[in-house]
C-alpha cells in the first residue's frame, strides 16, 4: 500500500469526517446499520500512526478514594483529582457516596443522550 502525503491524507479525512458529521446519523447510525466496513475517516494507516513505546504498553487509570475527604486529608485528595484531570484527563472515583440507583440513572441517561440523533444534541447545545 502506497503512503499518502500527510497533507492529502489530512484533507481526505476532514472532508469525510464533515460529511459524516452533515450527515447526522452519528457513531450510533453507523453501528445501527450494521456496516461491516468502518468509514475510512475512522481508519489511520498503520504508517501514519505513532509508534507505541514501552511506556504506552501498560497504564493504570488513576483511583482515587474519597474515604478521608472530611479530615485532614482534603487539599491531598483535591491535589489528587487536579493532577489526575491535567494529566490523564479521566480518573475512577471510589467511597463517593452516590448511590447505585443514582450512578444507574446516570448511565441510563447517557445511553439515551446516544441514541437521540445529532441534530437534536446540536439543537439542545
Amino acid at each position: 500500500m502506497a503512503t499518502i502525503p500527510p497533507a492529502e491524507y489530512e484533507s481526505r479525512v476532514l472532508k469525510e469526517i464533515n460529511e459524516f458529521m452533515e450527515s447526522g446519523i452519528g457513531v450510533k447510525g453507523i453501528v445501527d446499520s450494521e456496516v461491516s466496513k468502518l468509514p475510512s475517516s475512522l481508519v489511520h494507516p498503520l504508517e501514519q500512526l505513532p509508534k507505541p513505546s514501552s511506556e504506552d504498553v501498560q497504564f493504570q487509570v488513576p483511583l482515587i478514594d474519597l474515604k478521608e475527604m472530611e479530615t485532614g486529608r482534603r487539599v491531598e485528595i483535591v491535589s489528587q483529582i487536579r493532577d489526575a484531570a491535567e494529566t490523564w484527563e479521566i480518573f475512577q472515583l471510589v467511597n463517593h457516596g452516590v448511590p447505585i440507583p443514582v450512578m444507574d440513572q446516570m448511565i441510563d441517561g447517557v445511553h439515551k443522550i446516544h441514541e437521540i440523533g445529532l441534530y437534536i444534541k446540536n439543537s439542545r447545545i
